[in-house]
């Protein structure tokens, strides 16, 4: 998810290490909501949330506008899954039909 977030963006070797640090005070959070289950998931999107916020500030304007596009398009992609629409990308199973010839 955060590779596609920075799609097309140079990053230099500040802002990395900024990207780094973001990253280390939210993972063990997340870590910790996953492993509370699905009943979370309120607390998961907040988390989520505050730590997209405090990457796009560390950003210039410009690197900016290209992280609120591929945010975007992300989230277009994410809700198109939801819908059933999804593009092909893999997935083992789970929603539709079951086979024919089973009960």
């Amino acid at each position: 998810m955060m590779a596609a977030l920075f799609e097309g963006i140079t990053l230099t070797d500040a802002e990395r290490t900024a990207v780094d640090s973001i990253r280390a005070v939210y993972q063990p959070q997340m870590a910790e909501l996953r492993s509370q289950g699905s009943g979370s998931r309120p607390q998961m999107r907040t988390l989520m949330q505050k730590e997209t916020a405090d990457l796009r500030g560390l950003l210039t304007s410009d690197q900016q506008s290209v992280f609120d596009k591929n945010r975007a398009a992300m989230e277009a992609r994410m809700e198109s899954q939801r819908q059933g629409g999804g593009t092909g990308g893999g997935g083992t199973g789970g929603g539709g039909k079951p086979p024919s010839g089973t009960n």
